[in-house]
């Protein structure tokens, strides 16, 4: 299903366009999601890539972060970035959303409004797992974008739910292309994008986490020792997001927070 973007923004120079959405994953799609026009993309299957490919891909991220990724988090970047391309092949905005992800009707049409009137950039859509257990990025609550502006230093996890305009699917493609990382690296991506990331939640993750989750606990009990160039962006980050809790007033983004935010998703 495509959708007609418009109406007013906050980011200047993004013309009105349509709104696609794309679902990564091997299982069927769901009737709403068939009726919706919804557009399935087939999963990059991680344990499948030829060994040399798998390790090129892991080196340049491995070598910055000191962090090994696990051949189903290769594959779910890699699927990402497919996405990405048709995107900015397509020339239209996008919402993306992974396999476990089982959307209502409602919750769909909720979220094409939403893109269908923005011009931001770059809106998560979804709820963490992490958010059932007290963990929450800061945010501070942006009236005219209808939205929620996020530091994604700390807790911004995610990858399974969000909306891309066509110039951030080409900074992300870039960036991505560059040196492969998880596709919910938030953190690194926006220490250099041109434009901030936003928060609107219509879409909540399950609980079970499947298998790339597995692989990633796995994968991290190999992590070394932090590089010098990991811990200073570390340290950069922490010193700045202090600075926006205590003087920007951004605060912990949780349920209550989010309804006083938009009192209208209640309905």
């Amino acid at each position: 299903m495509t959708m007609t973007r418009g109406g007013t923004g906050t980011e200047a120079g993004t013309a009105p366009g349509a709104v696609d959405i794309y679902k990564i994953g091997a299982r069927p799609l769901s009737a709403d999601e068939r009726d919706m026009g919804v557009r399935p993309m087939a999963p990059v299957i991680g344990a499948e890539l030829p060994t040399l490919a798998y390790f090129t891909h892991i080196l340049g991220n491995f070598r910055d972060t000191g962090e090994l990724l696990a051949p189903a988090e290769v594959g779910c970047a890699l699927s990402h970035l497919s996405v990405y391309e048709e995107i900015v092949r397509s020339g239209r905005a996008a919402i993306i959303l992974e396999e476990d992800i089982s959307p209502r009707r409602d919750q769909l049409v909720a979220a094409l409004d939403f893109a269908a009137q923005t011009r931001l950039p770059f809106v998560h859509l979804g709820w963490h797992p992490q958010a059932r257990r007290g963990v929450y990025f800061l945010g501070r609550h942006d009236a005219r974008a209808s939205a929620i502006l996020v530091d994604p230093a700390r807790h911004f996890f995610g990858a399974f739910a969000y909306y891309l305009s066509p110039a951030a699917a080409r900074e992300l493609l870039a960036f991505q292309t560059e040196t492969l990382r998880k596709a919910d690296y938030w953190s690194l991506f926006f220490d250099s994008a041109s434009f901030a990331p936003y928060f609107r939640p219509f879409f909540t993750h399950p609980e079970a986490r499947g298998a790339l989750d597995g692989q990633r606990q796995r994968a991290a009990r190999w992590k070394p020792r932090a590089t010098s160039r990991s811990l200073g962006r570390f340290l950069r980050a922490r010193a700045r997001l202090r600075w926006r809790k205590w003087f920007r007033g951004y605060r912990p983004v949780d349920a209550a927070y989010v309804a006083r935010c938009f009192p209208q998703d209640l309905r």
